[in-house]
């Protein structure tokens, strides 16, 4: 998807913020890019700043997806991002 239509996707999940999946929360929704390579190096931006925005910066004009990060707060902790795709998430919802 393209940054616009990202953009738009998260604005429409905001609601998803502070809801449960797989037993963790749901602390924010971030714009990654689709292909394997740019989202190890987008990780490596995030977990330095835990900034998606600005970790995002490099890959505009790539193919976009939507995903979930749970538990952030222990990502300083473990260095780990647990994130997972927005429909992943979609599906296992605990209110």
């Amino acid at each position: 998807m393209t940054l616009k239509e990202a953009r738009t996707t998260v604005l429409d999940h905001q609601y998803l913020i502070g809801k449960y999946a797989y037993g963790k929360s749901i602390d924010e929704l971030i714009i990654i890019p689709s292909e394997k390579i740019p989202q190890q190096i987008f990780y490596k931006l995030y977990k330095e700043s835990l900034n998606a925005l600005e970790a995002l910066e490099p890959f505009h004009t790539y193919n976009l997806a939507v995903f979930c990060v749970l538990n952030k707060d222990k990502i300083d902790l473990t260095q780990t991002v647990i994130s997972l795709s927005l429909d992943k998430v979609k599906e296992q919802i605990i209110d």
